[in-house]
């Protein structure tokens, strides 16, 4: 049977998968990527300098969005400092 979201509550499971599953200052695990380039670097490369990872799919009409956002509103503004 279908719930009637509107009349209950969120459980705190439920809400706890929008929660994203690190905050800044966090450490993650070490892993390699192929950079634009075609070199493979690691996370580790980066040791000591402020990094943002994206992960999105071309064909996604909010992650398209979200990109243009971060080229104008981030790297644009914080790529001469690095």
């Amino acid at each position: 049977m279908a719930r009637d979201t509107a009349q209950e509550e969120v459980t705190e499971e439920e809400k706890s998968i929008f929660k994203p599953p690190f905050k800044v200052g966090d450490q993650v695990w070490d892993f390699e990527l192929q950079n634009m380039e075609g070199r493979n670097v690691k996370l580790s490369d980066y040791k000591d300098k402020v990094i943002l990872l994206v992960f999105f799919a071309t064909w996604c009409p909010y992650c398209s969005a979200e990109a243009l956002y971060l080229e104008k509103e981030v790297w644009l503004d914080h790529a001469c400092a690095s």
